[in-house]
């Protein structure tokens, strides 16, 4: 009996070794980032069907959709489905086959023999298994292959493009004759009479329209005093991504205080160096003008200290003092570049979660509903207790209870405790 055992447990062995060689020979270069990308599923996890997420398994759908990420770049998808059909036919019941072939079954030209296949040997007390993949798979099928354009003129796809082509399966470009400084820029030369996600959306607009493309996304920023912590500078990057095809449109923000933005009004060369150095002067360039509402003699991208110092001398020479401020624009702030990098990936997060009713992405919270009890007089306090999450695609709505994972809020929080 032993030895049957571990005869059994190395021909498993063997067969789990051929299985990764098989796949890793799917990844290509691409490898590392797909894989990278698709673990950050992680919204599936959130179905509310925990006996059958236990089932399904969180490795074996990182497989999976791995696999589909690989197979999404492979240029001879024919040959690979007919390759995994063969597969599902021949009665091989290993969880990363099947896992494999459910991840090819949404865009394989031969969709529906394999799906025979994965109804005979998928077992029963499993079947959700087959909806959770497909409504995660179907949200990535949207978009893989694709072509997107990035709408912007100041380098924003360097932050953007390697995000969504490793977690969507896109193909990013960039128009090169789109200017949208014509939508407003930073100072002012041009007014911006739309609001940021108008702003945003209007660039995809005329970028599709510029390329032909019917998938773009643009990036918005906005700065100033954080709406918060009101005393320190804050940064709100928004992306917006629009797909014509299917009628959709995404919205993802990111606030945070990682901003150099600041401003000021100078006379010395002393108080510009000192500006200069916090603003991380010169990987992050500043502008110089002789007023803050001043259109005229705007010297922008000065990265450079000599240049700055012989345009500081020649306006405050000129007008008694100079206005100086950091150059928002992106190509010249590498710190506005990470956080359009971050907002990337809420983008990619939001295309993740999907409704649970119509697999439509973008299934996102709009509303937050506060009152967590204290966890030690038991009034409510300001921390959420529940999120309401909407698809505006069918208009299912959930509410999730406790979703920082928490049944009571620290007392330290408490109005009433601490107040």
């Amino acid at each position: 009996v032993e030895d049957e055992q571990g005869q059994h447990q190395d021909r498993s062995c063997r067969q789990r070794k051929a299985d990764l060689a098989a796949i890793r020979g799917f990844y290509g270069e691409h490898g590392p980032t797909l894989a990278q990308r698709a673990c950050r599923c992680r919204n599936f996890a959130g179905r509310g069907d925990h006996r059958v997420w236990q089932e399904l398994n969180f490795r074996h759908f990182f497989n999976a959709s791995k696999l589909y990420l690989a197979v999404a770049r492979c240029s001879n998808k024919t040959a690979t489905s007919r390759l995994i059909a063969k597969t599902v036919r021949s009665g091989e019941r290993g969880r990363l086959q099947t896992a494999a072939t459910l991840a090819l079954c949404i865009s394989s030209p031969l969709s529906r023999d394999i799906r025979h296949g994965v109804r005979a040997i998928v077992s029963p007390t499993v079947s959700g298994w087959w909806l959770i993949v497909r409504s995660g798979m179907q949200t990535l099928n949207m978009f893989a292959g694709r072509t997107l354009v990035v709408a912007t003129k100041h380098g924003k796809e360097q932050a953007i493009a390697p995000v969504l082509e490793a977690a969507l399966g896109v193909r990013c470009v960039t128009p090169p004759d789109l200017d949208t400084d014509l939508l407003g820029t930073f100072t002012g030369e041009v007014e911006r009479t739309m609001d940021p996600v108008s702003t945003a959306r209007e660039k995809c607009r005329r970028a599709m329209d510029v390329t032909g493309v019917d998938l773009a996304v643009a990036s918005e920023g906005s700065f100033g005093p954080h709406p918060v912590m009101v005393f320190v500078p804050g940064g709100e990057e928004l992306l917006v991504l629009v797909d014509r095809k299917n009628d959709l449109e995404l919205v993802a923000r990111d606030l945070g205080t990682s901003t150099n933005f600041a401003t000021a009004t100078l006379q010395e060369e002393s108080a510009l160096r000192e500006f200069a150095a916090k603003a991380q002067f010169p990987s992050h360039a500043l502008i110089l003008r002789k007023a803050r509402d001043s259109r005229e003699h705007i010297h922008k991208g000065l990265r450079d200290e000599a240049a700055l110092l012989s345009v500081f001398h020649d306006l405050r020479q000129r007008f008694g003092e100079v206005f100086v401020e950091t150059d928002m624009r992106a190509m010249h702030n590498p710190t506005r570049m990470a956080a359009i990098g971050a907002a990337a990936n809420k983008l990619v997060e939001l295309v993740e979660s999907t409704c649970p009713a119509c697999s439509w992405p973008g299934f996102r919270v709009t509303d937050v509903v506060r009152g967590l009890p204290c966890g030690l007089c038991g009034l409510p306090t300001n921390a959420a207790s529940r999120h309401i999450l909407v698809c505006e695609h069918c208009g299912h709505r959930e509410e999730r209870r406790h979703p920082d994972g928490k049944t009571v809020e620290d007392p330290m929080y408490c109005e009433f405790c601490n107040p």
